[in-house]
């Protein structure tokens, strides 16, 4: 930052770019959705504009042109909070996205609710360390006692555990805490269901869904409560990045309530093998033992007292 130059409390995402058309009659703005916009007239002072908003400070007086270029750009959620200009060019594409499927203003409005999420880790093993790395990465907040307000749990498995996961979704649930499981199945990482307790499906749900569209449902509750093995930790450094991406982004999504890119009524797979994402839509199970009518015992009728 050059001297007189004031800092600005917000920046130009580094993911969008421009460039000069027309020998430089023209400047185009590139917007990592893939949309594009032309500002014919004066494109040599837009790109001064364009330049001292990336690096975060005041632009040069040039009539209602800053105020026009600030407006469109805050518009297009190309705006973000001035934190320092990241490195990462997936981290700052991840958050335009992000940024504009927001439905609050301002540039800082997806940080600040990301930072009022905290997360805690339940689980060990592989896939446990891969998710703690994926936080830190995503500068999201990480506390194994948070307090009531803001708070998620991530329950983590290297091969999904029923009766654990079970267990955890069940007290999430009753105390009405967010809750998203994650396991690795053969070469997928799962992530999925997200419970919103009371609105969402539940893992019960899943679970019970599941075990009823098998074909022995004997083998299924065999399989269900064998323990996880010292074979189920085994790693893959060459999974590792893909995991992590693929976890720091739903992550996000869940800390900035991005529910149109991480749906709570689903399940998302990555397959680091065939470089495949599912997505499985989970209805809720009207008779759920755990977050569905079922979960307390009906009141008795008085008939049945005679």
């Amino acid at each position: 930052m050059r001297n007189g130059e004031q800092k600005l409390s917000y920046r130009l995402n580094p993911a969008v770019g421009w460039n000069f058309l027309s020998g430089g009659q023209a400047l185009q703005l590139r917007f990592p959705d893939g949309d594009h916009l032309t500002i014919d007239d004066e494109a040599m002072a837009a790109s001064e504009i364009l330049e001292s908003l990336a690096n975060g400070v005041e632009p040069i007086d040039c009539g209602d042109m800053v105020a026009e270029i600030t407006t469109l750009l805050m518009d297009r959620k190309a705006l973000v909070a001035n934190r320092g200009q990241s490195s990462d060019w997936l981290e700052n594409m991840l958050e335009y996205v992000l940024a504009a499927s927001n439905r609050h203003a301002g540039p800082s409005a997806f940080v600040e609710k990301a930072r009022q999420t905290t997360f805690s880790i339940r689980g060990e093993g592989w896939l446990a360390g891969i998710v703690s790395e994926a936080c830190a990465l995503a500068g999201l907040h990480v506390d194994e006692q948070p307090g009531p307000e803001g708070h998620c749990i991530i329950a983590i498995a290297d091969r999904i555990a029923h009766d654990a996961f079970s267990a955890i979704n069940r007290q999430a649930c009753e105390s009405r805490t967010p809750i998203v499981f994650f396991w690795r199945e053969v070469s997928r990482i799962v992530c999925g269901p997200l419970v919103l307790p009371g609105e969402s499906a539940c893992f019960e749900c899943y679970r019970t869904r599941v075990r009823a569209n098998i074909r022995f449902g004997a083998e299924f509750d065999a399989f269900a409560a064998l323990p996880v093995s010292h074979r189920d930790h085994i790693g893959s450094a060459l999974a590792e990045g893909a995991a992590r991406s693929f976890i720091a982004r739903q992550l996000l999504a869940i800390a900035a309530q991005a529910y149109d890119l991480i749906e709570p009524n689903a399940l998302y797979s990555y397959d680091a093998l065939m470089l495949k994402l599912d997505r499985q839509a989970l209805p809720r199970v009207p008779r759920c033992r755990v977050c569905g009518v079922l979960r307390t015992e009906p009141t008795r009728a008085i008939r049945t007292l005679a």
